[in-house]
């Protein structure tokens, strides 16, 4: 007499097997997508991480340059003399300026880190397909194979 648990899996090893025969994923093959969208998942994350402090980082300074040309504005309006005009001008200026070459370098801060993550992606994904064309049987011998692995 059989147990339950002897009954209970014949049926999943014959239904595994007739999916295996027909091209569907086994178990090796399931284990390579699952560590794929494992590395897709640790990239995203890794891009998120990237797209956050991008822009705490541009939050932040365009908060202060923001304050900075406010009270610009505010020294603008209040001046009397033409030299006062004049300096809250160049100030404006200046404080612009200054942001757009504070953004410049964010950005390109950002393309640079952007480029690194998905390099070690690609890196980390084509060492694992290596490994596996090296490894891996050949495809018609795994398509002539029966259920049980006789040819």
């Amino acid at each position: 007499m059989t147990s339950n648990l002897e009954q209970d899996v014949a049926p999943v090893e014959n239904v595994t097997a007739f999916l295996v025969r027909w091209g569907f994923p086994d178990k090796v093959e399931q284990e390579r997508i699952s560590s794929g969208l494992a590395r897709l998942q640790s990239a995203g994350a890794d891009l998120h991480g990237i797209f956050v402090k991008a822009g705490s980082e541009n939050t932040d300074a365009a908060l202060a340059s923001g304050q900075r040309v406010f009270h610009s504005f505010q020294e603008l309006l209040q001046s009397r003399r033409a030299a006062d005009l004049v300096a809250a001008q160049a100030s404006i200026v200046a404080t612009t300026l200054e942001e757009a070459s504070r953004q410049s370098r964010v950005l390109a801060n950002f393309a640079h880190e952007v480029q690194t993550c998905c390099a070690v992606a690609l890196r980390e994904s084509t060492t694992q397909l290596r490994g596996e064309t090296s490894a891996a049987p050949t495809k018609s011998t795994r398509q002539t194979a029966g259920p049980t692995g006789e040819q």
